[in-house]
């Protein structure tokens, strides 16, 4: 049990509130545009000829950006604020956006493409990796779990949306297609600016740093609640009991292995079968996937706050390992039968799809608040990163060696959900984050 005076303690358990609903909206977009971004790529190697190497460029070209993203805005938002960084990235979406339709309508080539991707994926990495950061900061504890998990949920929202465009335009040209995808873009970044200005800084980040009248300041305008500075109230954060949290080395190793298997999991199948082997069937691909995963989302979000993270943990890498070894089993078939192959990913996405949620929420509760955006980005470099190579190998690669590489990093994720539900903490269940930071 932990005690003291603090600010973010006493507006912790307030109910839901108009505030959380604009920061949820705020949030909510921010994923489903990075998503919705990321999902352009594979779907643009069918708007001009190829060689192979320029094909394997455009399918890396999300991931080296968005770690371009994560480098910087991760550790500014531990410096300069969660709220600040979102002007930033919203500012580069803006010129992103107008610069695709643009170069759509006047010059619609490869560079203009790659230009353009450049711009908004580099934000939209920043964008993600703050959200993941303040999500933890902003939601009530009582909600904070399914809050995160609906939010995360958004980024299969965004690829499908992204797909379903893709598939309605496909007939009319890649022109429509382009303008299609800017227009929306232009709706999502409008409700996105505005849902922004209604949503605070994060009161426990002002908090750590010091600023007092700040955040006391910023829980009256958005939150309605008066707060006097020289008599806070003193709060204390009750655990059944004491939390032995394991160092600090552990968590980070555990949250990569995890979640290096769920971004080289999803990627395999989703960015890169469609657009080397199955070349008209990307969007369909894409579409299916997202699908698969919007649904297993739906059915463990509500139950967020009352399942134990480390159960939905071990459970749905341990039904993501044995999908990929029954996929092995069974790869002459799915090689040659691309319904059996639809099939089978669809029934492996929903396991990858609780798994993601469970690791997007899981991934920002572990660190001290003055460093969680520095180690959500670092965990995020990495996962991400490992797409690179991957995919630069792929390009040439059997589809046998693709789904026995998918094995291989899953039963590596399996053995870390393993150690994790043996040695690790627990952050679902109503605890606060004050307690799965180990701040107290």
């Amino acid at each position: 049990m932990g005690s003291g005076v603090s600010v973010f303690r006493a507006i912790e358990d307030l109910k839901w509130s108009r505030t959380h609903t604009w920061s949820f909206i705020a949030f909510a977009l921010g994923l489903l545009f990075e998503a919705y971004l990321v999902g352009i790529a594979p779907i643009a190697t069918g708007w001009f000829t190829l060689p192979s190497y320029l094909t394997a460029l455009t399918l890396i070209w999300p991931f080296l950006w968005l770690i371009v993203g994560l480098i910087f805005v991760g550790p500014l938002s531990d410096r300069f604020g969660r709220k600040r960084l979102f002007i930033l990235t919203m500012s580069m979406y803006a010129v992103g956006i107008a610069l695709f339709i643009v170069t759509t309508i006047f010059i619609p080539n490869y560079v203009s493409l790659l230009a353009t991707l450049a711009i908004m994926l580099a934000a939209a990495g920043g964008e993600m990796n703050v959200i993941l950061t303040d999500m933890h900061e902003v939601m009530p504890r009582r909600h904070r779990s399914k809050a995160a998990f609906f939010l995360i949920n958004f980024i299969n929202v965004g690829l499908m949306l992204v797909s379903f465009i893709s598939l309605n335009t496909q007939l009319i040209g890649p022109f429509y297609q382009r303008l299609a995808i800017g227009i929306i873009g232009i709706v999502i970044l409008i409700v996105l600016v505005i849902s922004r200005m209604k949503m605070p800084e994060s009161i426990r980040w002002l908090e750590r740093k010091g600023r007092i009248n700040d955040a006391i300041r910023e829980v009256e305008k958005y939150y309605g609640v008066r707060l006097d500075p020289g008599n806070l109230p003193n709060v204390e954060v009750q655990v059944s009991k004491p939390v032995m949290h394991p160092p600090l080395w552990f968590r980070f190793v555990a949250a990569v292995m995890m979640m290096t298997a769920n971004d080289v999991g999803f990627g395999l199948l989703s960015y890169e079968v469609g657009p080397i082997y199955f070349s008209s069937q990307t969007a369909l691909i894409i579409l299916i996937t997202a699908l698969a995963e919007f649904i297993g989302g739906l059915f463990i979000a509500p139950f967020a706050d009352r399942i134990s993270r480390k159960v939905v943990l071990l459970f749905s890498t341990g039904g993501a390992a044995v999908m990929t070894y029954i996929i092995v089993a069974l790869m002459k078939p799915i090689v040659s039968s691309f319904t059996l192959f639809l099939l089978m990913d669809f029934i492996l996405n929903i396991f990858i799809g609780i798994q993601y949620l469970a690791m997007d929420t899981f991934k920002g509760e572990l660190w001290p608040t003055e460093r969680r955006g520095t180690f959500v980005s670092l965990v995020r470099t990495i996962s991400i990163g490992s797409l690179i190579p991957e995919t630069i190998w792929a390009v040439s690669a059997p589809l046998n060696q693709f789904l026995i590489l998918n094995m291989g990093v899953w039963t590596m994720s399996l053995a870390a959900a393993i150690a994790w539900f043996i040695w690790g903490v627990e952050t679902s269940k109503g605890v606060s984050i004050v307690v799965t930071s180990g701040e107290v």
